[in-house]
C-alpha cells in the first residue's frame, strides 16, 4: 500500500498495490493514526444511495439526471427509492456530494453505501 497526506486538507489518500489487501484493517489503522475519514467511493466501486420521496418514474429522471451531471459519475441507475452510482476510472465520490445533489433536488437522502462494483 502507498499512501499520500496532503496536509492543508488533512486528507490522506491510500493506494492499495494488493486487492486483496484487507481494506477494512487499512481504515482502522488510519483511524488510530488520527485520521477522519469520510464515506467515499473509488473508482470500481458504487455507491448505493437509500431515497425517500421519489414516487414516479419523473421523479426517477429526475435523480437520473443530476447524479450523470457529476464529473465522477460514470452511469447510474435510478429506481424509486434507490440509486445505484458507478464511478469512473480514477475519481472518487463522497457521501456528502451525492447527498447534496439528490437533496438540491427535493428528495431526502436516507442511506450512502458504498460497496465493489460489479
Amino acid at each position: 500500500m502507498r499512501a499520500a497526506l496532503e496536509l492543508s486538507t488533512r486528507a490522506c489518500y491510500t493506494f492499495l498495490m494488493n486487492k486483496h489487501a484487507p481494506k477494512n484493517r487499512i481504515l482502522t489503522l488510519l483511524t488510530m493514526a488520527g485520521f477522519i475519514l469520510t464515506a467515499q467511493a473509488w473508482a470500481g466501486e458504487q455507491a448505493t444511495v437509500k431515497i425517500k420521496g421519489m414516487t414516479c418514474a419523473a421523479c426517477v429522471k429526475t435523480v437520473k439526471k443530476n447524479l450523470v451531471h457529476l464529473p465522477q459519475v460514470a452511469g447510474a441507475d435510478v429506481q424509486v427509492g434507490q440509486a445505484v452510482i458507478s464511478l469512473k476510472d480514477g475519481q472518487k465520490l463522497d457521501a456528502a456530494a451525492i447527498k447534496a445533489v439528490i437533496e438540491k433536488a427535493g428528495y431526502v437522502v436516507e442511506d450512502v453505501k458504498f460497496s465493489a462494483g460489479s
